[in-house]
């Protein structure tokens, strides 16, 4: 189920996202225990970063030891990603590391595509599955199948 979110909002772009135990307290009422609305957001948020890291090294896998491409060795752990890669990748926002090019990104298998998509999808939400834990759980299991098949090629 979301939980409320405070987005704040800047220059009338969202620049934070942050979720408040307040606002989970209205539906999740104990103070302690399993279900306290503290316990639900710390153990949702850390088993979402794990799911996140673990999506990201399958990916980087493929990368190393799967990607056939003859361009593969450029890129190396990058194989991957988008030409400009993201923030898994490149968390600097170095404009000098990059991926694929547009034409290299044509020979990316689309289930690496779909994979790569899911994962910042989720990444980029920023509230590691508060906003919607069951649906963000679904998103990175169906990355990690589609990177796990291909892996098993």
């Amino acid at each position: 189920h979301p939980a409320s979110i405070v987005h704040v909002i800047e220059g009338g772009k969202v620049r934070n996202h942050r979720a408040t135990i307040a606002a989970c307290q209205v539906c999740h009422t104990n103070s302690v225990g399993s279900t306290s609305a503290t316990n639900l957001l710390f153990t949702t948020q850390a088993e979402i970063s794990g799911m996140i890291s673990d999506t990201k090294n399958l990916l980087d896998l493929w990368a190393t030891t799967k990607n056939t491409n003859s361009w593969a060795a450029k890129y190396d752990k990058r194989g991957w990603e988008f030409t400009s890669p993201g923030e898994l990748s490149n968390p600097s926002g170095s404009t000098t590391i990059v991926g694929p090019s547009s034409a290299e990104q044509n020979q990316i298998p689309q289930g690496i595509k779909d994979a790569r998509f899911n994962l910042y999808l989720v990444n980029r939400d920023k509230s590691r599955g508060i906003h919607n834990a069951p649906y963000v759980r679904h998103l990175l299991k169906v990355a990690q199948q589609k990177v796990q098949a291909l892996l098993s090629q």
